[in-house]
């Protein structure tokens, strides 16, 4: 087995992606399945780091989450959070959920 770079030290998903994270495993199961749309795939920041997704790729909400988390993958993120953000009703309403959890205002 052949794995690329795995000595090289990643940082670690940042505050959004974590924030992300806790807000999907509110609202939605682990097996709920993550489906890919156009937004994850044209992202549109050339420097941000991406697994590759194509459009109707699919995970489990617990592989994504694992892939994201791990490896800080932006597209991946962007998948997570469209439904289980949606289901919140948007990314704004999303973002204050995460941060009223975490009592964390004077950031904002």
């Amino acid at each position: 087995m052949y794995l690329p770079n795995i000595f090289d030290v990643k940082e670690p998903a940042s505050i959004t992606k974590i924030m992300t994270a806790i807000v999907a495993v509110k609202n939605c199961s682990l097996d709920s399945n993550i489906v890919c749309s156009s937004n994850v795939v044209n992202l549109g920041v050339s420097d941000a780091v991406v697994l590759g997704l194509h459009e109707g790729d699919s995970f489990t909400l617990d592989q994504a989450l694992r892939l994201m988390l791990i490896s800080s993958y932006n597209d991946l993120a962007v998948a997570i959070a469209e439904p289980s953000i949606a289901v919140s009703s948007g990314a704004q309403s999303g973002s204050t959920e995460g941060t009223r959890l975490f009592n964390v205002t004077s950031f904002l």
